[in-house]
């Protein structure tokens, strides 16, 4: 019987601190907290107008003909739809009647207004925004394929090379959003959209923030939970400020749910997952599904630490975890580059040594006293120098997967495409290390000082020459040029790809600007002229972007309006 001193929470009873909020327990405190909220309670008003009903589509709809039902989201319903006057197929966001009130319209542009920032292959384009019959709308590029939760549902946990691309797709889109300062919040597969040419593109800013601005910060501020639990990483759970660690932890769970079918914690009801986020270590893949590698096992296991800290600090650590397991598979080195490195990388190792073993020692290195005075401190030098040159490859090629040779022919030693672990660096280096010196060993074991003077100087170094040809005998182009230690520690040495750098766009706010005699075409403020009676500058003041408007009496070719290659220019569309 708990102490009638200690307050009770008033839902279940169980004993709570004199200070706790609202006086509630915490799970009775997610729970409310996550609890479906009426819309009259908060204050906002009911719209009159009646709802798109999807049974009575397709129907006309302001300039557009709508479709069909794409799905729906915290704020509205997002139809297909067909604008009347170009026939541009498009996907329409209309704001939900129930949440048509200024606070939530304020939210709802300034979703269009932060998507329309991000200008990417891998984001949907937002083409502007318009009230049409009394509602709020946003007009965005359609996405054909649907989204990556309908693929799950159709196909159940995607092959790894198809899920590893997927988010690898993912990255791409939200590095744009970064860089014109917008963290998204919200990634899960169902915000991640799949265009005709099964490239992915993120979609969804619902609940982005801007990272530029204190516009935002009424809208979406510290404090407020907001997201979807099961994919929110614990900071954001807890209302506290983000940075791109928390959409990293987002993109972990969403990698989990591709290849598991599921996301990395589970619950019976929202308050469920919540506390589990928060609280419990997620299972490893390596345990849910066989076959994923270790190392990518590591990398979602390091998305989903607990601690932001803990976590990739940007996108591009993340990405190079990734890329191993892509279907784009690095190319073998050429047999020229690489033997080239190797003498880069054997004079490099070898000569460290030997100048450490005489600064540190006083001891050189010296075969003709190893083989006619049998000297003991020769031998220990010997065996020295070897174990550092082993140690060079060892620390190089496990830290950085190359050492200077490779590093500078941008060459890499690789395992299964990711880097290779201590333990296989470490038999790679011993092999080489035996190999390199199995002629001299021989040549100690056999000559004496007598016969190393008469002539065995030349038998020590051919037997060395042929000893360390040898395990090169393996290698065949089929193979990747695998010599015994690459084909004994099933690694390879592989052309570092080369990723074409994206030129970085400044984002710019386009504020209050002085129109042209107050001239408007359709939603857009003319500012000037480009090419008079042509091409017209104008700014779009629901996005806070600048645009170009072209004059046209024609209707859109059908060839151009239906082009969907990647990085299209905007205006092919309309």
């Amino acid at each position: 019987m708990s102490d009638s001193s200690t307050p009770a929470c008033p839902r279940c009873a169980a004993p709570i601190p004199v200070h706790a909020v609202e006086q509630l327990c915490p799970a009775c405190l997610l729970a409310a907290a996550l609890e479906p909220v009426d819309a009259s309670e908060l204050g906002i008003a009911r719209s009159p107008a009646p709802p798109i009903d999807p049974a009575h589509l397709p129907c006309e709809f302001g300039g557009y003909r709508l479709l069909g039902l794409l799905g729906g989201g915290g704020m509205g319903q997002v139809y297909e739809a067909e604008q009347t006057s170009t026939r541009r197929r498009v996907a329409l966001k209309v704001l939900a009647r129930e949440l048509d009130a200024p606070a939530s319209r304020q939210r709802f542009l300034r979703e269009g207004r932060l998507a329309a920032g991000v200008s990417h292959p891998n984001s949907l384009y937002v083409f502007g925004t318009e009230e049409i019959e009394g509602h709020p709308a946003i007009t965005m590029e359609i996405a054909a394929g649907g989204t990556l939760q309908d693929k799950l549902d159709r196909r159940g946990p995607l092959p790894l090379e198809e899920a590893v691309d997927a988010v690898l797709d993912v990255i791409r889109g939200l590095e744009a959003a970064l860089a014109a300062g917008v963290l998204h919040r919200d990634i899960k597969p169902s915000n991640c959209f799949l265009s005709a040419d099964g490239s992915v593109k993120i979609g969804d800013y619902g609940l982005s923030v801007s990272t530029r601005t204190e516009d935002d910060s009424q809208l979406t501020g510290t404090g407020v939970i907001m997201g979807t639990p099961a994919f929110a990483s614990p900071e954001q759970l807890r209302g506290r400020e983000l940075d791109v660690r928390s959409d990293i932890y987002s993109v972990g769970a969403t990698l989990h749910c591709l290849l598991t079918g599921r996301p990395p914690i589970g619950g019976r009801n929202p308050v469920e997952v919540v506390a589990a986020v928060l609280e419990q270590k997620p299972a490893s893949l390596s345990v849910l599904r066989e076959g994923v590698p270790p190392e990518l096992a590591q990398a979602v296991a390091r998305c989903l630490a607990k601690k932001p800290e803990r976590r990739f600090a940007d996108y591009g650590g993340l990405r190079r975890a990734l890329l191993p397991f892509s279907s784009t598979r690095a190319e073998p080195a050429p047999l020229g580059a690489r033997v080239f490195a190797g003498f880069l990388d054997i004079a490099v190792s070898g000569l460290l040594p030997a100048v450490l073993l005489y600064a540190v020692f006083g001891i050189g290195v010296d075969d003709r006293a190893l083989f006619t005075e049998r000297d003991p401190a020769q031998v220990r030098a010997w065996i020295g120098h070897s174990a550092l040159f082993a140690l060079y490859f060892v620390l190089c090629e496990s830290a950085w997967g190359a050492g200077l040779g490779k590093a500078l022919l941008g060459l890499r030693t690789v395992h299964a495409s990711a880097r290779p672990g201590v333990g296989r660096v470490l038999a790679r280096s011993l092999l080489f290390v035996l190999f390199g010196n199995l002629g001299k060993l021989v040549a100690y074991a056999t000559l004496s000082a007598e016969q190393y003077i008469a002539g065995g100087s030349v038998y020590l170094v051919v037997g060395s020459v042929l000893c360390g040809l040898l395990p090169f005998a393996t290698m065949r182009a089929r193979n990747g040029y695998a010599a015994f230690w690459d084909w004994a520690t099933r690694t390879r040495v592989v052309c570092v790809p080369k990723a074409a750098a994206r030129p970085r766009l400044e984002h710019e706010e386009v504020g209050e600007e002085e129109t042209a005699g107050g001239a408007y075409v359709g939603p857009y403020a003319i500012t000037g002229a480009v090419l008079p009676a042509h091409w017209l500058s104008a700014r779009d003041p629901a996005l806070r972007r600048r645009v170009w408007v072209r004059r046209s009496v024609s209707t859109l070719a059908t060839a151009r309006r239906d082009a969907a290659r990647p990085g299209r220019n905007r205006w092919l569309q309309s």
